[in-house]
Parts: C-alpha cells; structure tokens; sequence
C-alpha cells in the first residue's frame, strides 16, 4: 500500500509537495516497519525476502531515486540477514522433520508399542497406554534419590503413618530395592499394575523362568531373548528408566520328573534369584523382596521402606525375624471383585544382610535342609520360630534366608499395616499391599493353571467355572451379581467403592487414556457368560440385583473388614491351592 501510495504520488504532482515529501519517506518507514515485524516474528523470513528485494529493485531502477544511499546500505544488510535466516530455518525445518520421523520410527520399533498393536481387550490396551503415559511423565520418587531437606517433612509424615519414624542422619537417601519372581503364564494385567505402581523404585528386578510346570509338564518359554515379550520386560523401561530387568532360565535336571515334589519345583527355581541380584551388585544395605508378580506393595509402603528407620533394616541383625511382610488386600480377577474379611501376607522384604549370598556366612551358620533329588529345599530346621527355643547354637547364629524361605519360614513378628489418620484414609489401619489374583486375559488360560499347577484339577478344562477353587466363584458370583451364600470368602459389596479407607492401586486411579477398572469388569463379565454357556454354571445363580453387567452395587458398601493376624489362617491354607497360592505352606 505504501508503495502504491509514492507511485500515485509520483504519476499525479497535482496533489501537492505533502504526497512527494511522503513519497519520500515512505521507503525508510517500510524498512523500520518490516525490521521490526521480523524481529517480533509477525512475519516469516521469507515474507521479509520478498519485501525487500522488492524495495532493493525499487532503489536500483525507479524512475526517481528520492533515497539517500544509506538507504541501500541497510535493506542490503537486512537481505544478507533474512537470507542467512532462512537457510538456518531450512536446516531447522530439515531437522525437525528428521526428528519426528525418528520418534514415529523410535514408537513404531518401541516393544511396549509392538506388544500393544497385536492386543485385542480394551483393558489391556488402557493399561499399556498408562504404561507409556507414565515413561513419558514419572514419578518424581526413585531409588537412590537424595532426601533434600525440603522433602524432609513429607517423609516424616509418610513414616509416621506406618509407625515408623524418619531420621536424616541414618538413611538420608532412598534405599535400593532388589525383586525377585518367578514369571511363566503371568498375564499383563498384573505385570503391568506391578510396573506402575513401583516404577523407578526397584534397582533391580531378577525373574526366573522354567521350563516346566508345577506337576512337570512341559510348557513352552515366553520370555526367550529375542522375543516380544522378553523386550518388553528387559528393555522397555516399563519398570523405570534406572530399572535393570534380568530374566534367567530355569531347566530341571533329568530325572526330576517323578522325584521331585511338586512344590519343589517352584522353590528351586526361585533359588535362582539371588544369582541375579549378586550379578547386579546387591549388597547387605539393600533391601530384597520375594514375590509372584502379581503381588505388590504399595507404592506409599515402599517409599516408606526407602527411607524410615525401620528396626529390621538397621545393622548388626540377628536375622532371627528379619521380615516385613504385607497386609495385602486380594482382587479376585477383577478390580471391583474384592475378598471380603481376608488378607493375603505377601510380598515378603527383607535386607540384605540377611540373605543368603549377601551375609555373613561366618555369623549366620547353614542350616540343614530337605533333599530333593540331590538338591537342598526347606529347612529341617529354624522354619518355625519355637525351633530357636530348644537349639541354643542356632539362636546364637541364625541362618541366612534363601529366596524359598521369604515365603515358607517365619520370620516376622506381624503383618505391616498402615496406620490411617488423614481425612483421605480416616480408618485406624489399612493395608499395604495388593494381589491381583486370577487376572487372566483368557479363561482358557485361568483353566490351564488350575489344571497344571500346584494341586492340579484333571477335569479344569470342562467343569463349570465357579466349581474350580472357592476364589472362582466368589469371583464368578461377584462378577455376575449373584448371591454370597454358602461362600466361605464372600466378595465385597460396592467393589473398589466399599473399601472404605484404604489405598487402591495406581492403574485404578488413572483414567488418563480410560477406565482400565471398567473395562476389565466388562470383558470378565461377557467371559464368565460364553464359558458358562460351553461348560454350565455351578449353582446358585440367584442374582443380588437385576442389573449384572454393571459393577457390584454401590448402594450398600460396607466397611471392608480386613483382619490384621500374624498368621495365615486354616481358609487361607485351604483357599490357596493353585498357581501363585501354590504354597500353603507359608507362613510369615
């Protein structure tokens, strides 16, 4: 416009000496006008290019060159400028480019994308897309972490909810935390819930895979190196960016098949943990858990662990009582299927300078243990704590724990519960751990374990769901809205809502990419009907309400009554008969 105005100027005098003295001017105002537009990004480089060749052409070859030659001087410096800014802005327009194709490619190859792309159920999906959502924005607590004076306060308050008390001058960084697993049919739901709930908080996680079954039979390994699944768990970061993830594999020796207890088998491949965390340099400071993936601490609880003086993890141990076992609240194969009156007591922690491997073998003396086909399992002795009171040399020297006996020994004076005070938790205690039991991604899968694992059912494959174990159909009937009689656990009324005052896992909560919780009530839900048409229903089916596709009624949510024993109780020990509750043994 302002060029167009000098033309006029120019072509019609008439209209007095004001429009030349303008015409004048105006090419120093454009040359400000379009500095300035550049230098506040109102215009792109290129824009700036065009405007001032064309005013460069203008000095160069108008009719009447009104202009001073500085005029020259500075649209020339401006051109040299703009063009040296748009070579810099090609290169960086090449460069981003170059970057968003390696990020889609960097996604596209990234495994924990790869196992999600071949996924089929909404739930699982949901619960993959948290696990990337939560690589992307972590936690801000991980293991090693220095407790600066700031975060004080926030860890005396932590502390004091588990009656413990927070002291800078013993643990002024978060302790290392080394898991230990056996894996094999683990479904995702419960690997994934396990890796969002503790992530970046373990230093390592060692997992043993066998090559057989409970009662021997073969299996085939899904966590082979090179495959999909072993990717995800070793190099996906699913676990926390710091997280090593090391998975062993277990192969029984010949002659085993027919030797060897079943529960053998599990507790001789869990021998190999402590292979595993020494390989990773775990030391006597370090704290080492024992558990079936699908059991977990709270993350409240292990952050707690990290950093509170707590009386088993200080030094000189007796190691004579050296657990801390959980208070653990059992999801029964779904979120909002909750066993109502009963608490599972696993995981198990301990430190390392009681662990077999990491202590003191010089303070801490063998102790003999069972043969099994020419390998040592449990022991003979020191399995049960009244064992101390009649051999005065093995109350002096304790043994050091193997892997077998965080779950098979007694070893802790009573569960760990989380005393609750806040307005968010107002009950007195609450738990400090979950187990997501039975969260299966098939039911052809759930009947497989019944069949070969622990004391397997020969006929799992085609009786009627709820009649495989007592969890099962208080799953079954809670799922399906069904009547609690005759149940020796019944399930809790109002699901995840009835548990009134008390954490629930983290992947519950997040409904950033959808509600995993939901979902996965669904999909059992429309499960429970197909099977139950193939194989029949195992009675009664009497409904609590007329509308079983929802989640448990919400209108009569009761107080969950968890017991807080320091001992397994006789329907513990008769409930636990397959899978991860294969030990009945276990005490804490």
């Amino acid at each position: 416009r302002m060029m167009n105005l000098r033309a006029r100027a120019r072509r019609n005098p008439r209209h007095g000496g004001g429009s030349t003295s303008i015409a004048k001017t105006l090419p120093y105002i454009l040359v400000i006008i379009c500095a300035l537009s550049f230098i506040s990004l109102k215009i792109n480089s290129y824009q700036l290019s065009e405007y001032m060749h064309y005013l460069k052409g203008t000095i160069d070859h108008g009719e009447e060159n009104t202009m001073s030659p500085q005029i020259g001087v500075v649209v020339a410096t401006i051109n040299d400028v703009v063009d040296k800014k748009i070579e810099l802005e090609d290169n960086n327009t090449q460069d981003t480019k170059k970057e968003n194709i390696e990020e889609e490619k960097q996604d596209d190859e990234d495994p924990l994308t790869l196992l999600q792309n071949q996924i089929t159920t909404q739930s699982l999906k949901t619960l993959f897309e948290i696990l990337k959502r939560n690589k992307l924005n972590p936690p801000q607590e991980y293991y090693g972490q220095e407790i600066t004076p700031d975060k004080e306060a926030a860890e005396i308050e932590r502390c004091e909810r588990y009656g413990l008390v927070y002291n800078s001058t013993i643990q002024n960084t978060r302790r290392r935390i080394f898991l230990g697993s056996l894996i094999a049919d683990d479904s995702w739901h419960p690997i994934g819930a396990h890796a969002i709930e503790a992530y970046g908080l373990y230093h390592t996680v060692a997992l043993v895979e066998g090559n057989r079954t409970h009662d021997m039979s073969d299996r085939q390994k899904r966590f082979q190196p090179g495959s999909l699944n072993h990717d995800v768990m070793v190099s996906s970061g699913i676990y926390g960016p710091s997280t090593k993830v090391a998975i062993d594999l277990y192969f029984d020796q010949e002659g085993d098949k027919g030797k060897i207890d079943s529960r053998d088998v599990e507790q001789l491949q869990r021998e190999y943990i402590t292979k595993i965390w020494k390989e990773n340099g775990m030391t006597k400071e370090d704290l080492g858990i024992v558990s079936d993936l699908d059991e977990m601490y709270t993350r409240d609880f292990l952050l707690a662990m990290q950093t509170c003086d707590v009386p088993q993890f200080r030094p000189g141990q007796s190691c004579k009582t050296p657990k801390r076992i959980a208070s653990t609240v059992i999801f029964e194969s779904s979120p909002d299927c909750i066993a109502e009156g009963r608490r599972w007591y696993h995981p198990d922690m301990i430190i390392g300078e009681c662990i077999d491997g990491i202590g003191d073998i010089d303070l801490h003396k063998p102790v003999k243990r069972q043969d099994s086909n020419g390998r040592e399992t449990y022991r003979m002795k020191a399995s049960r704590l009244e064992d101390y009171d009649t051999d005065a040399e093995l109350a002096a020297h304790p043994p050091l724990w193997k892997p077998m006996d965080f779950r098979a020994v007694e070893g802790s004076d009573s569960q760990t519960t989380e005393v609750l005070k806040n307005e968010k938790y107002p009950r007195g205690t609450g738990h400090t751990a979950y187990h997501f039991h039975n969260f299966f991604t098939t039911l052809d899968d759930l009947r497989f374990k019944y069949k070969t694992y622990g004391h397997g059912e020969a006929d799992a494959l085609t009786k009627p769901l709820g009649k495989l174990q007592s969890d099962i159909d208080m799953a079954v009937r809670c799922v399906m809205n069904r009547t609690k009689d005759g149940l020796s656990t019944p399930y809790l009324s109002g699901g995840v809502d009835g548990i009134s005052g008390g954490r629930i896992p983290l992947v519950f909560e997040d409904e950033s990419a959808g509600s995993y919780r939901k979902d996965r009530h669904r999909e059992l839900y429309e499960m429970i009907v197909a099977d139950e048409q193939q194989y029949g229903t195992s009675a009664p089916t009497a409904l609590l309400t007329s509308s079983p596709t929802s989640s448990p009624t919400h209108a009569n949510a009761t107080m969950l009554r968890l017991s807080t024993t320091n001992s397994a109780t006789q329907a513990d020990k008769e409930n636990s008969t397959a899978g991860d509750d294969a030990d009945d043994e276990t005490v804490l």
